[in-house]
């Protein structure tokens, strides 16, 4: 039951004994047929994890937790192929980021009763299941009740299932042979609580309990049935097998359109021929799903109620929805002209189903050490699970969270029923009996820290790595066009007509030789193509010939320096890695020694760890960004003044304080301290502008107008800001920096802060920042890291001894000779360990061990040196990459990946805005035992993809019928194909069904006293007595 659904599942074939246990689970994303299934496969997953291979049969009824996501992540799209924000654009756009996610945790609580009454009797599984209990976000993750009716009689043939000796038509089947009902009821009363429910009819006290969904899954042999009436999960679908084609229909659910009328479905038919790679579907049909008529007035649901008898819990089906959209009495039609023709819907298409060239994602590589055991971390997240105080609505009382390296993330939810003298324990079915017994507590905190190590590698490393390299620069012009660019006058360096662009796309060749007449010197760079970037997007030109642009790391040197006395200064070289998404910035000596990692020679290198505030130093300074207690919680106050009137007045927005007077709203104060590399209001003239006297006799030599605000390094030692850190937090002076009492109650009476503050601004030296989610605070060291950062003093400004700091326009002698720093020097690699804080409107909460912040392990960073071989693109042959392993179970960070249009097939190289159809796909799949090396340990491991998404590549319909045959003009579908009536629908629930049909009421006598026997599919066996949880032997 595990893999229920084979049609558009691609299982890849082990390739050594050591990997046979590890399945390959590759699911298909991009098209609405497996949409359609994933909502079926996702109830499959439930309920056989629960069951979890009839390990509890007919011991009694048993507690299964089983996290919301689990199913979903199964059958979802990634979220990396969806994130618009991993797109390349231009260099002189990109900052470097870091990873700061929470992972948050909400369970499914049921109760599980499986039963077999003899060996040829079918399996049957009753399940009672509570979803979003106690949940205070009304409106997004409703409360509520689920009761399934499972039957099966026959399981999926598989081959190993066949291998095993199972008959196929016997023993299995193709899809095998089962049912499942199920029903969903709303348990409260929303009546003054949530204004959608109670406009729906969920309001008074038969509210309780009233039926709000029904639906069945019906498999027999090679036929697939599903239809429901539960709101977005209504993804309807009928299919029929014979042989290697599949055909059939199916629904897809849509919401509103605009925020106008009701929901609505699309219909489909269906076409499948898995042994001529053929997939095609076509536009049939729409309906308007309507559930009140009329919706307002006495006589509201007079015409039609979905909560009336006989109405399956569900609506009513529209063609004619003139009373809707005027004048459309052919919504079909309709649909048709207004969402497919223009391109946001398929009318008809076909795709080819072949894994070996579908588009790949991979959510799920494992590590294997050299005797093919499984490697992970050690001291991993974990879930976590509590007893809630006082009078609630959780299930047996019990609260649950996740513990991660970056805090402890409690729902809203939680929030009245802890304090921190509450306990909390390990909830990892996998946890030993000594892991579980520790008691740990949970400290609020609204603070996350950083530590950022610098490291240094190699520039050879980056052989054949793919760089974006930015030339506008008038300072250097001239250098530039020696190298041989066109300048930005659009002159080449003979004077000879040419045109500038500003950005170029190229690569490292650690061979590269010969031009500059030294074969002594080896190493450079190759640039074969002009972009023309914005912050946006890139337009790229292909370069041949004599346009190619290359030179070595000595020409570099050479060409891009400026003499000052006897200072020669060589230009970084600041690139943007379009391999790796990350920023280099490459030194002179990086450039000299291009085989040298040393801290002198090599290219700087960032790690990022979350760390706890007790692991930090007890002092550190902050020159920039540097969040002030008070500017924060006055800039908080203000905003959430602001959301209150927003949500209560429909003529303010975030951006307007008058829509309809078309009056902007103004960012709100600072929260950030008066210091960065940035002119400052009381170092300007009365006219706003930045005076120069570079000789100091009083006299202006230039004038910089509307300078406030504008770039200038430079920050004096006493306009650093001091923190210091103790007892787990953090403090200016005797100021906490933390939220006041004020904003705390504010931030307690949301359960839903993003979306409620989403649209905030602060005001920045930069412009504005969103601070909906809170705050970035500045880098933050000690005095001898920030000593590094001090400001070369190899100038003459007030003497002439080669011995003092550069001029600084609005600083006066005493200001210009105190001691200074460069907030440029943090980013050229003198600073090499240095802190951040995130300050988070949603507070975390630490994982206390008694008074200790209980920490985690940091990632493994990886090589991996691609081979020669056609396992890989051609073009990534010899190229290095360093991965980065959070655990098993989470996507490889590292792994390089390229903007395609699902919709055609094409890589986006052009950039563009993102579109509705743009996925961001793995260049390459690492090759199942692929070696890899530990960075530090040396250790080498093996690694092997088991989990993931492909995308399809689309075909014309032509090639489609070419390649089903048989002289075909058109793609057969089965035009007789009908989804099933809801009158099928049984209402299994113990409040409204039949006896007949009811499962009856929640079963109190539970197995292991109430506490879970699995877990997310794992079988908790810290008791397997037959008072706790007894499971069948054959079932491990």
């Amino acid at each position: 039951m595990k893999k229920l659904f084979f049609i558009f599942l691609f299982p890849l074939n082990l390739i050594a004994s050591d990997f046979v246990n590890d399945e390959t689970d590759f699911y298909v994303q991009g098209q609405d047929l497996n949409t359609a299934l994933s909502t079926v496969n996702r109830f499959m997953c439930f309920v056989s994890n629960g069951i979890s291979r009839g390990a509890l049969l007919n011991k009694g009824p048993y507690k299964v937790l089983t996290r919301s996501d689990l199913c979903t992540k199964k059958f979802g799209e990634s979220s990396s192929a969806t994130d618009s924000s991993r797109t390349t654009s231009s260099v002189e756009t990109q900052e470097e980021s870091e990873i700061n996610s929470f992972t948050d945790v909400n369970y499914n609580n049921a109760i599980f009763d499986v039963t077999k009454a003899s060996l040829t009797s079918p399996l049957k599984a009753k399940i009672w299941s509570n979803v979003d209990s106690g949940s205070t976000d009304y409106r997004n993750r409703p409360p509520a009740s689920f009761f399934y009716d499972f039957t099966i009689s026959k399981l999926p043939c598989t081959a190993a299932r066949l291998a095993a000796g199972m008959v196929e038509g016997t023993d299995c089947t193709k899809y095998g042979n089962l049912t499942l009902d199920f029903t969903i009821t709303n348990p409260k009363d929303w009546t003054g609580i949530e204004p959608l429910w109670e406009f729906l009819g969920l309001s008074g006290a038969s509210a309780v309990n009233k039926t709000t969904g029904m639906g069945r899954v019906e498999i027999n042999d090679s036929t697939i049935n599903y239809v429901a009436n539960s709101g977005s999960d209504s993804y309807n679908l009928t299919l029929t097998s014979t042989g290697t084609v599949s055909k059939g229909l199916f629904e897809i659910f849509r919401p509103t359109i605009s925020g106008n009328g009701w929901p609505w479905s699309l219909g489909y038919r269906f076409y499948i021929d898995t042994s001529k790679r053929v997939y095609c579907q076509k536009y049939e049909y729409a309906n308007m799903l309507e559930y009140l008529a009329p919706t307002v007035g006495a006589d509201k649901g007079s015409v039609y109620d979905w909560l009336g008898a006989g109405n399956k819990a569900g609506p009513r089906k529209l063609s004619d929805v003139s009373s809707i959209i005027a004048g459309v009495t052919d919504f079909t039609a309709w649909i048709k002209t207004n969402y497919i023709d223009p391109g946001y819907g398929i009318d008809e298409a076909c795709f080819d189903v072949n894994p070996a060239t579908a588009l790949r994602v991979v959510d799920h590589y494992r590590l294997y050490d050299s005797n093919g055991a499984k490697v992970d971390l050690t001291n991993k997240a974990f879930s976590i699970t509590a007893t809630a105080s006082g009078t609630n609505d959780f299930p047996n009382n019990q609260m649950y969270a996740y513990a991660g390296p970056n805090g402890v993330w409690l729902d809203h939810k939680y929030k009245n029923y802890i304090s921190n003298a509450t306990i909390w324990r390990n909830n990892n079915p996998n946890a030993t009996a000594l892991e579980k017994a520790k008691s740990y507590t949970v400290n609020e905190n609204f603070l996350t820290a950083k530590k950022i190590t610098i490291s240094y590698r190699n520039l050879n490393e980056y052989n054949k790595h793919r760089v974006l390299m930015w030339v506008q620069d008038p300072y250097w012009n001239t250098e530039f066009k020696n190298l041989g660019f066109c300048g930005i006058d659009n002159k080449d360096k003979n004077n000879n007509n040419c045109t500038f662009k500003k950005e170029y796309v190229g690569y490292y060749d650690s061979t590269l030789n010969g031009l500059d007449g030294d074969a002594n010197t080896v190493g450079g760079f190759v640039f074969n193509v002009s972009a023309v970037c914005n912050a946006d997007n890139c337009s790229y030109t292909v370069l041949t010939g004599s346009d190619v642009i290359q030179f070595e790391n000595s020409q570099w040197i050479s060409n891009m320096a400026k003499s000052f006395g006897n200072y020669t200064h060589v230009k970084n070289m600041i690139l943007w890695n379009i391999d790796t998404s990350k920023l280099l910035r490459i030194k002179r000596n990086s450039l000299a020694n291009p085989s040298s990692n040393l801290a002198a020679n090599g290219v700087r290198n960032i790690l990022i760890q979350s760390v706890p505030l007790t692991s930090m130093p007890t002092s550190l300074y902050c020159i920039a960004r540097c969040m002030s207690p008070s500017a924060v919680n006055s800039s908080y106050e203000s905003v959430f003044t602001a959301a209150a009137a927003i949500k209560s007045d429909v003529n303010q927005s975030w951006e307007k304080t008058s829509i309809s007077g078309n009056a902007n709203r103004s960012p709100f104060s600072s929260p950030y301290y008066n210091v960065g590399p940035y002119i400052k209001s009381s170092e300007v003239n009365g006219s706003g502008a930045l005076e120069y006297d570079w000789n100091h006799d009083s006299t202006v030599d230039y004038t910089k107008n509307s300078a406030v605000n504008t770039y200038q390094d430079g920050i004096r030692d006493s306009e650093k800001i001091t923190y210091t850190i103790s007892n787990n937090k953090v403090f200016v002076g005797a100021d906490e920096l933390t939220f006041n009492a004020t904003n705390k109650n504010s931030i307690a009476a949301q359960a839903n802060l993003n979306s409620y503050l989403t649209g905030a601004k602060s005001s920045h030296w930069k412009g504005s920042i969103p601070v909906g989610w809170g705050l970035q605070g500045g880098l933050m060291m000690t005095q001898q890291e920030l000593d590094k950062s001090e400001c070369t003093k190899n100038f003459n400004d007030y003497g002439n001894s080669n011995n003092e700091y550069q001029y600084r326009p609005g600083w006066n002698q005493v200001q210009s000779q105190e001691k200074r720093y460069c907030f440029s020097k943090i980013f050229d690699g003198s600073v090499e360990t240095y802190y951040s804080l995130k300050l988070r409107v949603a507070p975390t909460y630490n994982l206390m061990e008694g008074n200790s912040v209980v920490s985690f392990d940091p990632p493994k960073a990886l090589i991996l040196t691609i081979p020669a071989t056609s396992n890989y693109p051609t073009s990534e042959h010899g190229k290095k990459y360093r991965l980065y392993f959070e655990g098993d179970g989470n996507r490889i960070r590292g792994i390089p990946h390229d903007r395609y249009d699902i919709k055609t097939g094409i890589k986006v190289t052009g950039g563009g805005a993102w579109t509705a159809t743009h996925r961001n796909v793995d260049r390459f799949q690492i090759h199942p035992g692929q070696e890899v090396t530990e960075v530090g340990t040396g250790n080498i491991y093996k690694i092997r993809p088991l989990k993931g998404q492909v995308y399809l590549l689309p075909m014309t319909k032509a090639v489609a019928l070419e390649l089903i045959g048989g002289g075909i003009s058109d793609i057969p579908y089965d035009n007789l194909a009908a989804i099933q009536s809801d009158s099928i629908l049984r209402d299994v629930s113990p409040y409204n069904g039949t006896s007949s049909n009811s499962i009856g009421a929640e079963p109190t006598n539970v197995l292991n006293s109430g506490n879970p026997c699995v877990v997310d599919g794992i079988k908790d066996k810290s008791d397997t007595s037959a008072d706790g949880c007894p499971y069948h032997s054959w079932a491990n």
